[in-house]
């Protein structure tokens, strides 16, 4: 049977999926500063969202909030893909077995993807790791009112051309 784990690395995971909803909340926000959401996207994952805006910019005249909002939503996007990769994991105990006797290694967390062209990962369940992955999806959404702002002004600047 698997042994929970510590307090600790509960407490990071706790804390890592607060910094992914956070993140998520945000997606929406800012795509629809590029102008307005087609309604298909109400229902989407917020994969989708951002492969919509990514498509969107991909239009736009070429800025230097264009390259910005570009960058964001693809760092967003692959903090996002490491939270996938933690949470929707299966829990592991490392072990092996040499003579008869049994050796524990530690527990982990292994990523068996859903998709075609993605690979298998494993990541420790270890607070440091988990912290890792709960950092890059904070720092992703520190600023996002001004990529926000700025997207609405330059939305704004390109209609009137």
């Amino acid at each position: 049977m698997l042994n929970e784990p510590d307090d600790a690395v509960l407490l990071e995971l706790g804390r890592l999926t607060w910094a992914a909803i956070n993140l998520e909340d945000v997606v929406p926000t800012i795509r629809r500063a590029l102008g307005p959401a087609p309604k298909r996207l109400a229902r989407e994952p917020v994969s989708v969202w951002i492969k919509d805006a990514l498509k969107v910019l991909s239009g736009w005249p070429e800025s230097e909030v264009r390259r910005t909002a570009s960058r964001w939503f693809n760092v967003a996007r692959e903090a996002l893909e490491d939270r996938n990769r933690v949470l929707h994991s299966v829990p592991v105990t490392l072990i092996t077995i040499a003579d008869g006797t049994v050796t524990e290694h530690g527990q982990a967390l292994d990523h068996l993807p859903r998709r075609e062209g993605e690979s298998f990962s494993r990541i420790s369940l270890a607070e440091d790791k988990l912290r890792r992955v709960r950092q890059k999806l904070a720092a992703t959404r520190d600023g996002w009112t001004e990529i926000c702002v700025a997207l609405l002004e330059e939305s704004k600047r390109n209609d009137s051309v």
